[in-house]
């Protein structure tokens, strides 16, 4: 009776502990961030369906934009912040630490410091938008070794609007300047204060993955000498990654260029 009993409590204990932690209500994230996003650094596509974020867990609790998720493996709770800027673009913070105990939302979100890394994520079957510029271009660029300004780099419209042909020129006194052609899709353009953001999927020779491909870029109506009175005239910066962090202004990033329209 004594060993029946002992194996009886043991079973339950067992029992119990492979039980998920219970929602106190029903949270879902909204309808619209339903599919499948690539995050830059996670190997797997991350899947947003119902209460569910595939890399946090299952959301327990939320209010606007903050949201409580469990992660049921760990048994533990972190607080995650999703900005919308676009229809195609969700941007990511969280609390560092998973807490054992949950904790209401509003303290477990006020862990979050204002420094804490912002995390972009981008609709993997996208629908794509209209680009922002229009060829044909004339353009120069500057990778951080001087500006390739002769010969002079060209964009082209494709048929599609969403589509550009940016041909690349190299300058024989640029270091790291090279002749090549990317071709840009753009997925997203939103506005932030002052600035003007864009993401696109770039393709050429060389981009092998979604790493490679997903750019980020922000730009502005360019205030040059000589710059036209129609806005056709712009500045720009791109990442050097697949994400939008660091990139502030049009003048900083991985490449810079100064599009004019062709006369």
């Amino acid at each position: 009776p004594k060993c029946f009993q002992c194996v009886f409590i043991f079973s339950v204990v067992r029992f119990r502990s492979r039980t998920p932690i219970q929602a106190d209500n029903m949270c879902l994230f909204p309808n619209k961030w339903e599919g499948t996003w690539f995050q830059s650094g996670v190997r797997q596509s991350i899947t947003i369906e119902k209460s569910r974020l595939s890399t946090k867990g299952r959301c327990v609790e939320s209010e606007g934009d903050k949201f409580v998720v469990v992660d049921e493996k760990a048994g533990c709770f972190r607080c995650v912040v999703i900005h919308e800027k676009h229809a195609n673009v969700l941007q990511l913070t969280t609390s560092t630490f998973c807490h054992k105990a949950k904790t209401a939302l509003q303290s477990l979100c006020s862990l979050i410091t204002g420094d804490a890394l912002l995390y972009s994520m981008f609709r993997v079957e996208a629908i794509p938008v209209d680009c922002p510029f229009k060829g044909p271009l004339s353009f120069t660029y500057n990778r951080g070794h001087g500006e390739c300004r002769s010969p002079v780099s060209s964009i082209d419209s494709c048929t599609e609007e969403s589509r550009l042909l940016l041909r690349y020129q190299a300058c024989p006194d640029v270091h790291g300047s090279e002749s090549t052609v990317e071709e840009l899709q753009c997925l997203a353009t939103w506005k932030e204060g002052s600035s003007r953001y864009l993401v696109g999927k770039i393709h050429h020779n060389h981009a092998t993955s979604n790493e490679d491909r997903y750019r980020c870029f922000v730009y502005e109506k360019s205030t040059l000498p000589g710059a036209r009175d129609d806005g056709v005239d712009y500045r720009v910066a791109q990442s050097g990654d697949a994400t939008c962090n660091g990139l502030f202004s049009p003048m900083e990033g991985s490449r810079t260029m100064t599009l004019r329209k062709e006369t």
